[in-house]
């Protein structure tokens, strides 16, 4: 749930600023923010990162909605099979939290606009306008490498699991244990009434 709530909101925000920047400035127009080093500029991109597949709306759309999707099943995947030892994989969530943000942020304005709004201009170097969807992506991939690379959720996970899987078979030696003892003592019980009835 607190996933699904981060996302909105990512989305939220982003959709604002988008709004806000497109009743704000004429397309191709700037607002210096630093000077020499940031500007909000409003562009209308019509391909993806960097301006590639320009023109490939309905490739795009279909793209980023597959993507999308897959890494909503990733996180619910993961969700119920940490549910049992209590680890969520908090780092992996938070980072596809973003990515799926920042995927939903660009594909609205696609579908609604049939281009990508971008608006922030960072001019130190020569780089292409981009948005905060764009910038919830990439951190959200920076986040999903370090995860990756450090493999420290993965070894939690594992030993949490392997403490679950301890405990699990201890209680079921315990109920088994339990088990053996009140079948002994009602064949005890049923023994004496037996010779009971017999003497």
């Amino acid at each position: 749930m607190i996933y699904i709530l981060l996302i909105a909101a990512l989305v939220a925000i982003d959709h604002v600023l988008k709004l806000f920047m497109v009743s704000t400035l004429d397309i191709g127009h700037s607002v210096t923010l630093i000077d020499g080093v940031f500007d909000f500029t409003y562009v209308q991109n019509m391909g993806a990162a960097f301006g590639i597949l320009e023109g490939r709306k309905e490739i795009l759309i279909g793209v980023a909605a597959l993507l999308i999707i897959l890494m909503f099943i990733y996180m619910i995947v993961h969700r119920r099979r940490s549910r049992p030892y209590g680890y969520p994989y908090r780092l992996t969530n938070v980072s596809l939290s973003l990515i799926i943000a920042g995927g939903i942020g660009n594909l609205i304005d696609r579908l609604t606009q049939g281009y990508v709004i971008d608006f922030i201009q960072f001019k130190l170097i020569n780089f292409p306008v981009f948005n905060f969807a764009d910038i919830c992506v990439v951190l959200g991939a920076f986040l999903l490498i370090v995860s990756v690379i450090s493999g420290g959720e993965r070894k939690e996970a594992a030993k949490r699991k392997r403490n679950y899987e301890r405990n699990r078979n201890a209680q079921k030696r315990l109920k088994e244990e339990y088990e053996e003892k009140d079948q002994e003592i009602r064949d005890k019980i049923r023994e004496e009434k037996k010779a009971r009835r017999d003497y």
